[in-house]
């Protein structure tokens, strides 16, 4: 994993100096970068003199296909039944349980998880709570490579925000279970911000454009044009403070909500800390700082 650019700047994903910090702290190595060694070792160019950064050899990129699949596989194996296109039209709380009612089904439960990610306020609305949160609405494109026998490792470039966006851009090695020969490179930034799903719309060619261009002047040996473009949302706390919830939303403490945040990354620590809250009423981990307060909500 290489992280380069100004080590000063803080960014929602974090910044070099305090990576390096914990490293240090952690026992964790890695290598320090100049920006000459950042250009000749990675196949980066035209980057500013000032950047610095640093290479950690065990960084990579998750097998999403092989995890979803494995993730299915172990919820099916405990018996889990999943349904798709399944929308929830009501929630009610009589003697004590919760009735859910969607199209075709109905269904009784004491507990519920709402892990509804940018759509959680569809669900919440149930319990007359909304939750504050940014829609962030971004794109990401895979770009061809010119030269077959060159790649780049996982890394992220952490630069000075400019006039249209906050200029953080990141990118991943070619993989093998994803398109043969090209490499995905992304904006850190969103194309649009929302406060609900449904005001969401279609980017356009010029939302890749800013992309295309970071491409064709700081990467070698690839095509600027952007192919397999694809869209995705996030929701994020409107509260700088926090980073992402995860709580009781009812006061009898059989309803959990976890939603906004980067933590797709973490699904089987946050569901293990889910079951332990409906099944226990309590965690093992240290969740405070992801609490709901009134102040989180509309």
């Amino acid at each position: 994993s290489l992280w380069f650019g100004d080590p000063k700047l803080p960014t929602t994903e974090g910044g070099i100096n305090p990576a390096e910090k914990t490293m240090d702290k952690t026992g964790v190595p890695y290598s320090n970068l100049n920006k000459t060694q950042i250009e000749n070792w990675y196949q980066f160019k035209n980057l500013p003199d000032d950047y610095v950064g640093f290479y950690q050899k065990d960084g990579g990129a998750i097998n999403l296909p092989e995890t979803l699949k494995t993730f299915y596989s172990q919820a099916s194996i405990a018996g889990v039944q999943m349904l798709e296109n399944t929308p929830v039209l009501d929630i009610k709380k009589e003697n004590g349980k919760y009735t859910i009612q969607t199209g075709e089904h109905e269904f009784t439960t004491e507990k519920i998880l709402v892990s509804t990610g940018a759509y959680v306020n569809d669900i919440t609305k149930y319990f007359d709570k909304q939750i504050k949160l940014d829609i962030w609405d971004m794109v990401s494109a895979y770009f061809e490579k010119t030269n077959p026998n060159i790649d780049y490792p996982t890394w992220f470039a952490f630069q000075q925000p400019n006039d249209e966006n906050s200029n953080l851009y990141y990118g991943f090695p070619e993989l093998d279970w994803k398109y043969k020969n090209y490499i995905r490179v992304a904006p850190d930034y969103p194309f649009a911000i929302y406060d609900s799903p449904s005001e969401r719309k279609k980017p356009t060619s010029e939302d890749f454009k800013e992309t295309e261009e970071w491409v064709k002047n700081h990467m070698t040996d690839l095509d600027s044009n952007a192919k397999f473009k694809s869209t995705c949302m996030l929701g994020l706390p409107k509260n700088k403070n926090k980073l992402l919830y995860l709580d009781f939303i009812t006061d009898d403490k059989n309803v959990v909500v976890q939603t906004g945040g980067w933590v797709a990354k973490f699904a089987p620590t946050f569901g293990k800390i889910c079951s332990q809250l409906l099944i226990n009423g309590r965690t093992d981990y240290n969740i405070s700082h992801f609490k709901i307060e009134s102040e989180d909500l509309k």
